[in-house]
């Protein structure tokens, strides 16, 4: 099934689109496309998905954007020539996950321009950092006990490279982040 053209509005003024092929089984579908997200408000966007971003604020918490090649098959995504927008800032890369059996993360990208200022507090603190990194000791993200979870026990590879981001008391020039773990 071709879909050329789909569209939907969803609170927090934010708009979804997107075209591509679709095919497979009702069982294991696959989508091959494109798509772009765009919203007013991340804030209200990510109450209405229930996403974990809470103390959202000032620039953080308005305008965002993502584009990207998207193909999506069974309990898998691929995202591909990302390019979003957020807090002011540009991140893009690559993002591939996989939560079935073998579950996987698999990210490459680039940051660049971000205050992280409105997304939490001294989110660059050295030890705030460490934990983030460390799931399943103690803290994992969002700053939740990790221990158990998918995350604390799944593989994965992540890239970060990126400039100019900071929060209200640190700021990184530059920095390159390679991390990961296997099974």
């Amino acid at each position: 099934l071709s879909l050329r053209r789909i569209q939907a509005a969803l609170p927090g003024g934010t708009t979804l689109a997107g075209d591509g092929e679709l095919s497979g089984s009702p069982k294991r579908l696959v989508f091959d496309g494109h798509t772009t997200l765009t919203g007013a408000s991340l804030q209200r966007f990510a109450a209405w998905a229930k996403a974990p971003l809470p103390g959202l604020s000032g620039r953080a918490a308005g305008k965002f954007s993502l584009e990207t090649a998207i193909k999506w098959r069974g309990r898998a995504v691929d995202l591909s020539g990302l390019a979003a927008s957020i807090g002011g800032g540009r991140l893009s890369g690559t993002v591939t996950f996989d939560w079935s059996e073998n579950a996987a993360l698999d990210v490459d990208g680039v940051i660049e321009d971000l205050d992280l200022t409105g997304f939490g507090t001294n989110l660059l603190d050295p030890d705030k950092l460490i934990a983030l990194l460390r799931p399943g000791k103690g803290q994992g993200a969002a700053g939740s006990s990790a221990s158990g979870t998918l995350w604390s026990k799944m593989p994965f590879d992540l890239r970060l490279r990126g400039a100019r981001i900071g929060d209200e008391a640190h700021r990184l020039k530059r920095f390159d982040l390679a991390i990961g773990r296997k099974n």
